[in-house]
C-alpha cells in the first residue's frame, strides 16, 4: 500500500496538511454498509463498495484523478441495487499543496466541489486508532451516475413515509452529498467512514459506509 506522509504545522494561518504520493494509480479501499438507524434505515439489509484510483486524465479544470465508487445493496422488496459513482479529484489531492488550498476556500473539479470541514483528532476503527484526520464535504455532484444514489435514497425515503412509490423517485432527491473522515495511511480517496446524504421534501436521509476490516 503506498503510504503518504502527512505532516501538521500551526503557521499563522491555522493548520496545514500536506500529502504526497508518487502514483496512487490501481489503489483500492474497501467498504461495507453501517447498519446503525441512525446511518442507515433498516430497510436496507447489507452493502458494500469499494473506491479506486482509475486513471489520471486531462480536464477543463486541469488534471484528475478519477475515483471510482462501486457499490453494491440489498434493499427489501426491490432486490439489489448498485452502479459505479465517478469522483474526479484534483491531482495534487496526492500532493502536499492539496489541504494548503482547500483550507482557503471550496475546490471544483469537473464534476464535484470539496469543501474542508476540519480535523477529527482522534478517530477509533477497526481496533485502530487515527489520529489528526482531515473532514470533507463532497457536493454539487454533477455525474448521470448520480441517479443511482438518489434513487437508493428516494427508496429510504418510501420506507420512511416522506414518498409513495409512484412519486417521481430520484427527481425528489436534492443536495446529493457526501461527508467523509480520511488519513493518509489509507490508500485511494482515504476514507474511513463516509455518510451519503440527500434531502427528500425537507426531510435529511443518510446512508452510512465505513472502511472494511
Amino acid at each position: 500500500m503506498t503510504k503518504w506522509l502527512l505532516v501538521f504545522s500551526f503557521l499563522l494561518s491555522g493548520l496545514q496538511l500536506g500529502y504526497t504520493n508518487d502514483d496512487p494509480i490501481g489503489e483500492r479501499s474497501d467498504m461495507i454498509l453501517i447498519k446503525d438507524r441512525a446511518r442507515t434505515t433498516s430497510m436496507i439489509n447489507k452493502g458494500h463498495g469499494f473506491f479506486e484510483v482509475k486513471d489520471l486524465i486531462d480536464t477543463e479544470f486541469g488534471e484528475e484523478y478519477q475515483i471510482d465508487y462501486k457499490f453494491k445493496i440489498k434493499v427489501s422488496f426491490y432486490g439489489e441495487r448498485g452502479g459505479t459513482i465517478n469522483l474526479m479529484v484534483p491531482k495534487n489531492y496526492f500532493g502536499d499543496s492539496f489541504w494548503q488550498q482547500v483550507r482557503r476556500g471550496d475546490i471544483q473539479t469537473s464534476n464535484l466541489k470539496i469543501k474542508f470541514k476540519g480535523i477529527k483528532e482522534r478517530v477509533a476503527h477497526n481496533g485502530e486508532i487515527y489520529n489528526n484526520c482531515p473532514v470533507i464535504r463532497i457536493f454539487d455532484i454533477q455525474t448521470s451516475q448520480a441517479n443511482i444514489l438518489k434513487e437508493l435514497i428516494a427508496i429510504k425515503a418510501v420506507e420512511m413515509g416522506i414518498l409513495n412509490e409512484s412519486d417521481s423517485f430520484a427527481d425528489d432527491v436534492e443536495n446529493l452529498e457526501a461527508e467523509g473522515i480520511i488519513h493518509p495511511t489509507l490508500p485511494a480517496l482515504g476514507v474511513i467512514k463516509m455518510n451519503i446524504t440527500g434531502k427528500v421534501r425537507n426531510y435529511d436521509i443518510k446512508m452510512g459506509f465505513d472502511l472494511k476490516n
